[in-house]
């Protein structure tokens, strides 16, 4: 372990390689779960649109009111952690731009 610190700290390039690539795999596994996330959104959407068309008045309210529920959650959702998540790249993005740079002035010492 000492080794590969070792040699990330004096190949700072390979080190600034590897942050990107872990933050793009970090990136495209959120995006493949909002996906998911916005299809089971959508298959729940058509379902309580079948029901409200296809059902009698009680049951065509109570899915009017999980829809509306579900949508404001949904997007309750997406504010909160979209928000989070976009902080989080910027703080790795800045960690690694400040671990280039103390690398930087230790090979430069």
């Amino acid at each position: 372990m000492r080794q590969i610190i070792q040699y990330l700290s004096h190949n700072p390039i390979i080190l600034l390689v590897l942050l990107i690539i872990v933050v793009s795999i970090v990136i495209s596994v959120v995006k493949k779960l909002l996906k998911a996330a916005l299809v089971l959104i959508l298959i729940f959407a058509v379902v309580s649109a079948v029901m409200y068309y296809f059902a009698d008045q009680e049951w065509a309210q109570k899915g009017k009111e999980i829809l509306e529920s579900t949508s404001k959650k949904a997007e309750q959702v997406l504010k909160t952690e979209g928000k989070k998540l976009v902080e989080k790249g910027m703080n790795v993005l800045n960690d690694s731009s400040d671990t280039r740079k103390k690398i930087h002035r230790k090979k430069n010492r």
